[in-house]
């Protein structure tokens, strides 16, 4: 839905122009194809695709390389083999057409990555983010100062300082300027300001300023947020949004199911433990609060240290729930909390996806963690009901062009019924031929998890309705940690937007 959204904005804005606008669109680097091919698909313009100087010139460096080792050889050889020859003006007439090759290889590397913007022959520019980080990329959209830009996935600038977003701000002069997204609080308020450092940078001015009005700090860290009526008027004029209410009509209904695990008893002792560790990390960091300022803290190494405690002991916790495998492939201090027991909800998954297969239907199972895919790719063939399925899977590694492959697939051919997803395949995803998910840990947030359950609830859907199965180890990290961090970070979405 945002496509065809962005490319409207884009075209009444063009129209409003007499018809001459440079426009253009930031991208995940996984979603570049098929945005270009909506493009094409939703309307008659002219599409370029930008990536970096080094993968446009890359093919002709290495012909200039092979061009410069035939330099030195002739340079080894000397005037005095070709005269030997008989061939006076040998030695310089070959330097001579081989640096002329080279000049002519190195013009048309240029001329390649200079056609990419040309506003002749594109109307608007399909870019990614990391190419804008390229500061070739950079000057020469400076040059053509395209008017329009259209970021999709705009929370992914929602950290001021990042490199990316610093990139996107240098473009904040343009006249028009866009950002869309189905998360746009992630973590909390702040990343609002984030947002709006390239939306409307006039509306916050001033990070400490934001930070002041609308959060709530514990001992320098945020602990809430406040104000929040007043950040809602304050954005409200600026957030076009279609609600689930108003767009339910258009998309088969979502269920959302909640399935409980357990642990075995020397589990259960183990997350005790973990859990213990973590309460005394937390009282260690409380300490530290209470006696150094946040400027002081960031240069404590014991602060550095225990806070990388916190997040390590979190991280064996998710992991212990999921499949204490993935804590065997981890770290020595991770095989300190494994018991040998089996995986309550790698079971449950199985025994949930035999009974989706054998109705006919499709199913994508979600994980965080991509060692669960070789678990569960595993233990699917070897299950004896589940003989004859092909198991698919997409990382953040996987090409485009591999992706797309492996999207056709799933959503035409009959047999392949399972798709494998991590956390790279929560956007840009369209997968209508799914009727079940199921989660095998719980997203990061609420706005991770709103676009998890996005990938099968689409209005190309073949079905009236589907289902969620989240997958939850009970008296665990999930739902003694996780599950409340979620329901938090939602509840700021829901008051502010």
């Amino acid at each position: 839905m945002k496509t065809p959204i962005g490319l409207g904005a884009y075209l009444e804005l063009r129209k409003q122009n007499g018809g001459k606008l440079v426009g253009v669109f930031v991208v995940k680097v996984s979603l570049k194809s098929q945005w270009l091919e909506e493009v094409q698909k939703f309307t008659d313009l002219r599409a370029g695709e930008i990536t970096t100087y080094k993968s446009v010139t890359g093919r002709y460096k290495t012909r200039i390389k092979t061009k410069e080792k035939k330099v030195d050889k002739v340079m080894q050889e000397g005037p005095m083999a070709y005269v030997a020859a008989g061939n006076l003006n040998g030695f310089a007439e070959k330097l001579a057409k081989l640096k002329q090759d080279i000049d002519h290889l190195k013009e048309e590397a240029k001329t390649a990555f200079d056609n990419m913007f040309d506003t002749e022959k594109y109307d608007i520019f399909v870019v990614n983010y990391e190419a804008l980080l390229d500061e070739k990329v950079n000057e020469k959209l400076h040059e053509i100062h395209p008017d329009f830009w259209y970021v999709d996935e705009v929370d992914y600038i929602k950290s001021p300082d990042a490199q990316r977003s610093k990139a996107i701000c240098t473009f904040k002069d343009a006249k028009y300027r866009f950002g869309a997204t189905a998360t746009p609080i992630r973590k909390n308020p702040l990343d609002l300001f984030g947002i709006f450092s390239f939306v409307n940078p006039e509306l916050f001015p001033s990070k400490g300023k934001f930070e002041q009005s609308y959060l709530k700090f514990y001992f320098g860290r945020i602990s809430g947020s406040k104000n929040e009526d007043v950040l809602a008027k304050k954005v409200e004029p600026f957030i076009f949004k279609r609600t689930m209410d108003e767009i339910a009509d258009q998309l088969p209904s979502q269920l959302v199911y909640p399935i409980y695990c357990h642990f075995t008893e020397k589990q259960q002792r183990v997350w005790e433990k973990i859990y213990a560790e973590l309460e005394d990390l937390q009282e260690q960091l409380k300490e530290l609060y209470q006696r150094f300022t946040s400027a002081q803290l960031a240069q404590n190494a014991q602060y550095q240290k225990l806070k990388d405690a916190v997040s390590a002991r979190q991280t064996f916790a998710q992991m212990q729930a999921d499949s204490e495998e993935l804590l065997m492939a981890s770290s020595k201090a991770a095989q300190r909390y494994v018991t040998g027991d089996p995986s309550s909800k790698v079971a449950a998954c199985l025994y949930v996806l035999e009974k989706i297969l054998a109705s006919g239907e499709k199913c994508v199972i979600f994980s965080k963690y991509l060692g669960m895919q070789d678990i569960l790719k595993r233990e699917i063939r070897k299950d004896k009901e589940l003989k004859g399925i092909e198991v698919d899977a997409i990382t953040g590694a996987t090409s485009a062009a591999e992706r797309t492959k492996i999207l056709k697939a799933f959503n035409e051919v009959p047999n392949h019924q399972v798709l494998l997803l991590s956390d790279a395949g929560e956007a840009g995803i369209n997968l209508q031929a799914a009727k079940y998910m199921i989660e095998m840990d719980l997203a990061d947030s609420a706005a991770k998890q709103t676009q998890r359950h996005g990938r099968i609830q689409r209005a190309d859907s073949k079905h009236s309705k589907v289902f969620v199965y989240q997958l939850i180890v009970k008296d665990s990290y999930d739902d003694t940690i996780a599950l409340k961090s979620i329901q938090k970070k939602q509840g700021y979405a829901e008051r502010i937007l």
